[in-house]
């Protein structure tokens, strides 16, 4: 019996190049001359539309053939030799074990990927930093002295692409004869919506500058020593908040601008640290919560480049007062040079003040970046806001050094000057090296 495939090459050859035609609808003729068509114009028409006809005499060819086939098939397999028979069983066979073999094997990746999910992610990645300085004549101290760093813990975690986590805390180490403490500096859960919306829980960085949302407590990453003093931790400005957090992108694009929104509990007034603390505990002894905004814009055509401004608002029981701070920062960063500038004018009902820094470093090579900053902040001697605290003392800083990268990402030596005038005390000169690490 002739193989029936032949009979699709049989029927399409018939109906692409034999006389009948396939289709009903009549052969167009050769169109009208027309002024506005060219003679190739008019050629390729012609010829188009004999193409088109080509075409649907193949699809026709095509489909009786395929009718053929089906037709003639089972007759044709009956006479198929033994041999045949024989090879087509065992190519069967083949095909259904390897099939069995990757039926097995997805089940492994799905048994695996299940206990994946299963197990504990916090602590995975969980790393470690801190640093050891020295200093010639340190504020409140007459004599040169070594000192360690508050030693950090951090982890983070992340289930698919929405969930996310992260902790930091810190063995604060105190002067003599006093234990380490261990305090929780972050810790929050977050869960992203969509680049608009994402929102988190529990212990953050106040939305109140460039510095305060890039840099966090790890001394490794920043180019001096220390932040600067304006926005030390228990300082005159509340760089922590306990509460709910919204940031998001509200316009994509070339020109970008982006949100941090925040509520949370007040700070409370610590005397004897000059600054303020935020308790970490449930209840919240002040009776009005502190709010947070900050708006970042950037460009496309400024690469590195961001602008922010933000505004906070708190209050308190004793005394009783409401402050107001608002804030401007402007920062750039490229693979020669970063600068951030900062300012903010802090305000009540009685008193007002102002307090910025501006800070460059220069990447002059991979692993030398020479450094310079300049502090100040001017008070009115009766604000009720600083004097709460017992800093509403005008202070002016100059540092100037260099950082030497002894291995990037791990571990940094720095070593800078620092002239610190203080309305209350006496004009001090002093130097300050620190060897500071991550691991």
């Amino acid at each position: 019996m002739p193989c029936p495939y032949l009979g699709l090459f049989g029927v399409g050859r018939w109906a692409a190049f034999g006389k009948i035609t396939t289709s009903t609808r009549p052969p167009r003729a050769a169109p009208p001359h027309d002024d506005r068509l060219s003679h190739n114009d008019e050629s390729l028409l012609f010829l188009a539309d004999m193409r088109r006809d080509r075409q649907r005499r193949w699809r026709v060819g095509a489909v009786m053939g395929i009718a053929m086939v089906l037709f003639l098939a089972p007759a044709y397999a009956k006479d198929v030799p033994p041999r045949d028979a024989e090879e087509l069983h065992q190519t069967l066979r083949v095909l259904e074990e390897r099939i069995r073999r990757l039926e097995a094997d997805q089940s492994s990746q799905n048994v695996q990927q299940e206990h994946e999910e299963l197990r504990p992610r916090f602590g995975l990645n969980l790393g470690l930093y801190g640093d050891v300085s020295f200093s010639s004549t340190p504020r409140g101290k007459e004599r040169p002295t070594f000192g360690l760093g508050d030693a950090g813990l951090y982890s983070t975690a992340r289930s698919g692409d929405r969930l996310t986590f992260l902790f930091e805390a810190e063995l604060e180490i105190e002067g003599a004869g006093e234990a380490a403490e261990m305090a929780v500096e972050r810790y929050w859960v977050g869960y992203a919506f969509s680049d608009r919306l994402v929102v988190r829980a529990g212990r953050v960085h106040t939305a109140l500058g460039y510095w305060n949302r890039v840099y966090h407590h790890a001394r490794y990453f920043y180019s001096t020593v220390d932040r600067p003093f304006v926005l030390a931790f228990h300082g005159i400005l509340p760089v922590h908040i306990v509460g709910v957090e919204a940031t998001g992108t509200l316009w994509p694009g070339a020109t970008s601008l982006q949100y941090e929104l925040e509520v949370g509990n007040g700070p409370q007034f610590d005397p004897p640290h000059q600054g303020l603390v935020v308790s970490n505990a449930i209840d919240d002894p002040e009776r009005s919560k502190q709010m947070a905004l900050r708006l970042i814009g950037r460009r496309a055509s400024l690469p590195g480049s961001t602008l922010g401004i933000s505004a906070t608002t708190l209050a308190f029981d004793v005394p009783s007062l409401r402050e107001y701070i608002f804030g401007i920062d402007i920062a750039h960063s490229d693979a020669r040079l970063e600068w951030i500038a900062e300012g903010w004018r802090l305000l009540n009902r009685t008193a007002g003040g102002w307090a910025g820094y501006l800070q460059t470093t220069w990447k002059a090579h991979e692993v030398i970046r020479p450094f310079a900053r300049i502090e100040r902040l001017v008070v009115d001697e009766t604000d009720p806001y600083l004097v709460a605290m017992n800093a509403a003392v005008d202070r002016h800083e100059v540092i100037a050094g260099i950082r030497v990268e002894i291995e990037t990402l791990h571990s940094a030596l720095k070593a800078q000057y620092r002239r610190d005038a203080r309305a209350d005390d006496r004009l001090r000169h002093f130097a300050e090296v620190q060897w500071a690490f991550g691991f």
